[in-house]
């Protein structure tokens, strides 16, 4: 499978092509489970700000809701020297189509306010400030994705940011939206964020467009039925991919089935606007621990180094009475098995026998090393021939503060594996889990090899001229709410028009017919690929 690389024409030639990424060797998991952590963020490719090597930039929130963008270079003795600084605000609703205006020029740089102002648009897009808070950088590359692969944008798999500020994901059909790739960060009062030409902005996963079909496999079974043959409606708008789904058989099938859901209820309402956002959430299946409706668990992370996990049951009035408490020393061995085990007065029906098989059929390993936490799902996967089943946190789970995931990615296609979702907590931080709230997502990914090359100028001009047309059409038809917020469904009306083969649909951009491709280059990219869009105002 082959993506096109087109860079970002705002700020032409300037900034790191899009790589591979690679597991920190300093990543904080238990040994065993490094080949599929490496797995998982080898998946993909990292994707980095349009700036020179010495160039950094810094987005601010004020306390006045206003953004502050400024531009560094390296000076003499290495240290960053302003170059200019722009203030972004004026307004707070969706959108963020506030004044700006340039409030810093240092007096020895060679641009004017003018081209500082240019090189803004080049690296910014959808900018929020005020109550919202958001902004959004634009990378140094855009994709083109062949007919029925999509663009996954994500953090940087098991190598999130060191300052905890979250990014969006969003899953954007590339093949025919000419997006600009685009990574937008929720920022709160009095937070900043920068990059270098060496900081990524994230990674991007290409995926395939698939209908996923989840069925029930009988326990022990891992050999999926012959496929079915989908009706004409469906393999119009997306292949099928049929998933088997069985029980782990922890706790005799406690625990909630693998489900979909394309709301977050912890995103603000405008987020229902922004379709990219939305298709993310449902891309995949939420996974769930082996827990009844009316247990929970929390676990902390103490300060001196030890894990406790507080075991909770529900009365019949719902009140959640901690049954016992397990706890965890830094670095002790056999983790869960070594674990500390104290009833309380609600215990019940629990003994030190039953607490500590209930541990370990809820958790895969925990504080070892300090601070993992691996969480169980209640049901596996069995996959088609050649597809791995990616395990991460919850898609757009931006409340703070944030706990650390990891992401893994296991072969599924022979056989169940044990599945788990793996976080890493911090001193003080602490970790619920409610039996039926979800602990994590899963998408699937077929062992594919990603090639990409440069496209050619006049794949280029298409791409403009493609997204010129878009913006174009999208303009005749916003739709005003009674709050004065701006939204448009004509992100959905060409994705219902491909789906019926309408003439009125965007046309394909990956059609090798218009220009011989250039002699097409490995770039180090297994996995799945990006997208985006460079424009302040609400994303449809």
């Amino acid at each position: 499978m082959h993506v096109k690389l087109v860079p970002n024409y705002r700020r032409r030639d300037v900034g790191r092509r899009p790589e591979r990424a690679r597991l920190p060797d300093t990543i904080q998991a238990p040994p065993f489970l490094h080949p599929a952590l490496r797995a998982a963020t080898e998946s993909g490719v990292l994707v980095y700000p349009p700036l020179h090597p010495g160039e950094s930039i810094e987005a601010r929130l004020l306390e006045t809701g206003d953004f502050l963008f400024t531009m560094f270079v390296a000076g003499p003795d290495s240290r960053p020297m302003r170059v200019f600084t722009v203030r972004i605000g004026g307004s707070a609703g969706w959108g963020g189509l506030g004044n700006q205006e340039v409030v810093y020029l240092d007096r020895h740089a060679s641009i004017s306010a003018k081209e500082a102002e240019l090189i803004v648009d080049a690296i910014t897009t959808n900018i929020m400030p005020g109550s919202a808070g958001q902004f959004g950088f634009l990378s140094s590359y855009n994709f083109i994705t062949p007919d029925g692969w999509d663009s996954l944008c994500m953090i940087p798999p098991n190598g999130a940011r060191p300052d905890g500020i979250p990014s969006f994901n969003c899953l954007v059909e590339t093949d025919w939206y000419p997006q600009n790739t685009e990574f937008r960060f929720p920022l709160e009062r009095g937070e900043s964020i920068s990059f270098t030409h060496d900081t990524p902005l994230g990674q991007v996963l290409f995926v395939p467009r698939v209908t996923l079909r989840l069925f029930d496999l009988a326990p022990g079974t891992n050999t999926l039925p012959a496929p079915r043959t989908p009706h004409a409606a469906e393999s119009v708008a997306a292949p099928a991919l049929e998933v088997g789904v069985v029980s782990a058989g922890l706790r005799g099938g406690l625990g909630r089935h693998p489900t979909h859901e394309n709301r977050r209820a912890w995103l603000p309402q405008q987020t229902r606007f922004c379709p990219v956002v939305e298709d993310v959430h449902r891309f995949g299946a939420l996974l769930y621990p082996p827990l009844a409706p009316t247990e929970s668990a929390q676990v902390v992370m103490r300060d001196r180094g030890e894990m406790l996990i507080t075991f909770y049951v529900a009365d019949e009035l719902g009140q959640r009475l901690p049954a016992f408490t397990a706890r965890i020393g830094a670095g002790e061995p056999g983790d869960i098995d070594g674990a500390a085990i104290t009833l309380t007065e609600h215990s019940g029906a629990y003994d030190e026998a039953s607490a500590r098989t209930l541990l370990t059929a809820l958790f895969a390993g925990a504080n070892a090393p300090p601070g993992v936490i691996g969480i169980r799902s209640a049901y596996l996967f069995v996959t088609p021939d050649g597809v791995d089943t990616v395990v991460t946190s919850l898609f757009n789970d931006i409340v703070r503060p944030l706990v650390t995931p990891l992401t893994t990615r296991v072969q599924t296609d022979g056989e169940s594996q044990v599945l788990a979702c793996w976080y890493v907590l911090k001193p003080g931080l602490t970790f619920s889990i409610v039996g039926d709230a979800p602990i994590g997502q899963a998408f699937f990914l077929p062992r594919e090899e990603i090639l990409s090359r440069d496209a050619s100028p006049v794949e280029e001009q298409q791409f403009v001229e493609t997204q010129e047309q878009y913006w174009a059409e999208r303009a005749t038809k916003a739709k005003t709410t009674g709050y004065g917020a701006t939204f448009t469904y004509h992100y959905r009306d060409h994705q219902k028009a491909r789906r019926d083969g309408s003439a009125d649909a965007l046309p394909s951009m990956q059609d090798e017919a218009r220009t011989p491709p250039k002699r097409e280059e490995p770039d180090a990219v297994k996995g799945n690929r990006p997208r985006q869009r460079n424009r302040r105002g609400p994303l449809d």
